[in-house]
């Protein structure tokens, strides 16, 4: 673990189980993710492994995450001397978690939206006589995902997708399964809930399901709970406060008070960018897409902005006199879950 830069927990959805992943640098090469094993190494080694106790691997994650040399705190990246390479290792680092607790948050969403939905009878379930050891596992996720019409059961060797077009029937077991294959059906967890199919390109899924859950975002405002988190942030100087997926904004101009906008990331620096924590985000427009300032791999320093993406049309310019010149702070991503959790769904 000498050479690593960060420890996180995964689940591997080829195998059903939750293992270790440390960020590594290779001689010459970009960082990348790549396996804790317990023993041995690639490709023949045994990986760390904790079966479905997410809790383990993530508790684990962190102790290994405490005794690594290097510490990747983000405010580090405020300092002149940043090298491109602690830049790399940032951005993969941060791209990696936010893609995590922003899924997370996704499928936490599509259960909730789905609460009122009828579950089918455990009688009125068909199971195909090949699939019938899943049995257990198949009526556990209708209950607790009756949107799912593509289902990943079973562990290790035994792990499978099944499918059933009305949610009812369902069909033989698809085990000859590539890590791609997986992955698409786990999506359906997330993309199903939203009425989206889990083969459609996942960058542009996510994106509508993000819109579909601004207006979510926007009710928070309501809850005292958050109006009380704002009014502290605003007291402290802070108008713009990053929680998730989302960012509270709080516009002066006609006394709109607190908003929900998107976060979005820079066509030049893609998703995941290395987050400039002390910089300030300048906003020309009336843009529902909140950029945050971050750092380019050659060291240079970019404020963040607003915009509009394809399909809004142009943002709002705001007058010169009223541009907007202000720090950010964010708050955890799970923070997003729990505050969600309050508002019912009507």
């Amino acid at each position: 673990m000498t050479d690593a830069y960060d420890v996180r927990a995964k689940f591997d959805q080829r195998f059903g189980i939750w293992s270790l992943r440390q960020l590594i640098c290779p001689p010459n090469s970009d960082p990348k993710w790549a396996p804790v094993f317990e023993s041995g190494a690639s490709p023949y080694g045994r990986t760390v492994q904790f079966g479905r106790d997410r809790a383990a691997a993530e508790a684990a994650a962190e102790q290994m995450r405490r005794s690594l040399p290097i510490n990747l705190d983000p405010c580090r990246l405020n300092e002149s001397g940043a090298s491109s390479l602690s830049l790399k290792i940032s951005k993969a680092v941060v791209s990696r978690k936010r893609l995590d607790e922003e899924e997370d948050l996704m499928r936490s969403e599509a259960k909730r939206r789905q609460g009122a939905t009828p579950r089918v009878p455990v009688e009125a379930l068909t199971i195909d006589p090949k699939a019938e050891e899943y049995r257990d596992e198949i009526i556990e996720k209708t209950r607790e995902m009756p949107y799912l019409r593509t289902m990943m059961v079973g562990m290790g060797a035994t792990r499978a997708v099944v499918l059933a077009k009305d949610g009812k029937n369902w069909g033989q077991p698809w085990r000859r399964l590539s890590a791609r294959d997986a992955e698409v059906a786990a999506r359906a967890e997330i993309s199903e809930g939203f009425g989206f199919g889990p083969r459609l390109n996942w960058s542009t899924t996510k994106a509508e399901i993000r819109r579909i859950l601004l207006p979510r975002a926007n009710q928070l405002l309501k809850l005292a709970s958050v109006r009380r988190l704002l009014d502290e942030a605003l007291a402290e100087g802070k108008r713009a406060l990053v929680l998730g997926s989302y960012v509270f904004w709080y516009e002066t101009e006609g006394q709109l008070g607190w908003v929900a906008k998107e976060l979005g990331s820079s066509k030049a620096s893609g998703d995941g960018d290395a987050v400039w924590e002390a910089g300030r985000i300048v906003s020309k427009n009336h843009g529902r897409i909140v950029v945050l300032p971050y750092i380019k791999e050659n060291g240079e320093r970019v404020s963040g902005y607003t915009k509009n993406v394809a399909g809004d049309g142009p943002a709002l310019p705001r007058h010169p006199t009223q541009y907007v010149d202000i720090p950010f702070s964010r708050l955890e991503g799970d923070a997003m879950i729990k505050l969600l959790g309050e508002l019912p769904y009507e």
